[in-house]
């Protein structure tokens, strides 16, 4: 009821704003739009109006991007702001489209920040740039970002006298680097170089140990080291250890999700309580995604020893497995990774009967 009360002011805000050519009048109109959709936008109901509302949001910030004037950081808060609703945006909707205008809005604030000597502002928005290039799986080009990251934030702490906000950016700034880590495991692990993902995994862990803020994710990350332990052991075709492994690693991931469910207890903010809750829904994924493997991997071990029909049952047993997982799924690398192991399942369900039948058109299929 609210809201409705406030776009209604902000259209009329905006009806009066358009009288003058520019400056802070201009803008305050576009400025009370924006913040009316964004409100609306974050409180609706309805899936399908969110992207309305945003896309309208997005418009109005557009505008104000053009009349802004914002004391000394000017253009570059506007800015920020337009590539964060882009982003959020592009979230919603899954366009890639979305995500790239997030982008260039954020290269755009690093550009200006750092002409202007606005150190905290580039980290800012090489952070953001990160979770886009993360979104679009270019994760050795986000590693780079939070790498830069480092930098500003560190160039930002050289003129900072403040003793809290210090501490806060040096936190921030070990944070970052853990990313840099872990965006580096997800490009190894693309590239099926399980044993350096393990390594970066573990480094990052590490890090996120000694962060207060933080420290709850450190197990996760722990348990996926393990994870890309056991994926280097069965790529080496050693079945048994990665079936050991991925028992050690579905426990890892088990008591992962303790950790986060008690840390989601106690969390206040909103955003924080979200965050952990996703991460949550995320380790439970990983659970079964190991439990799923090391049944591949027994059926590995049956199909050697020639008992096809057991091994094609547990196949089927894992693409089950698979299925269950990434129905739910609303992550597309997630998803895409999981769906395609379903498949790899199937297919081998389909050789294994195969060679027991000695038929052609299981082959085939």
């Amino acid at each position: 009821e609210h809201a409705q009360k406030m776009l209604q002011y902000a259209k009329q805000a905006e009806n009066l704003a358009e009288k003058y050519e520019g400056g802070i009048a201009r803008a305050a109109g576009y400025s009370s739009l924006y913040r009316a959709y964004k409100t609306l936008a974050d409180i609706a109901d309805n899936e399908e109006e969110r992207p309305k509302m945003l896309t309208t949001a997005i418009d109005a910030a557009k505008k104000y991007v053009g009349h802004a004037v914002e004391g000394r950081t000017g253009i570059i808060a506007a800015q920020m702001r337009l590539g964060l609703l882009y982003e959020e945006l592009g979230i919603r909707t899954g366009e890639t489209d979305s995500l790239m205008k997030a982008r260039e809005s954020f290269l755009s604030v690093i550009r200006e920040s750092l002409k202007r000597g606005y150190y905290f502002y580039a980290a800012a928005a090489h952070v953001s740039a990160a979770h886009i290039e993360d979104r679009l799986e270019s994760y050795m080009a986000s590693a780079e970002h939070y790498e830069k990251a480092i930098d500003a934030y560190e160039e930002s702490l050289k003129t900072m006298e403040y003793k809290p906000l210090k501490d806060r950016i040096q936190e921030m700034t070990s944070y970052a680097r853990a990313w840099t880590q872990i965006e580096r495991a997800k490009a190894c692990h693309k590239r099926e170089d399980h044993a350096q993902a393990k390594e970066n995994y573990e480094k990052a862990s590490g890090i996120l140990k000694e962060l207060p803020s933080y420290n709850y994710e450190a197990p996760y990350y722990s348990a996926w080291a393990l994870q890309e332990e056991a994926e280097q052991l069965s790529k080496q075709e050693s079945h048994e250890e990665a079936i050991e492994k991925y028992e050690t690693a579905r426990k890892s991931f088990d008591n992962a999700i303790k950790t986060l469910g008690n840390t989601s207890k106690q969390a206040t903010e909103k955003r924080e309580k979200e965050r952990i809750e996703k991460l949550e829904e995320l380790a439970k994924v990983r659970m079964n995604y190991c439990s799923a493997r090391a049944d591949i991997e027994k059926a590995r071990i049956l199909g050697k020893q020639g008992e096809h029909l057991e091994a094609a049952e547990r196949f089927a047993s894992a693409a089950s497995q698979f299925r269950d997982a990434f129905t739910p799924i609303k992550i597309e690398q997630e998803r895409g990774e999981l769906e395609a192991v379903y498949y790899l399942c199937r297919a081998w369900e389909s050789m294994e009967l195969a060679e027991k039948y000695e038929a052609p058109d299981r082959f085939a299929e």
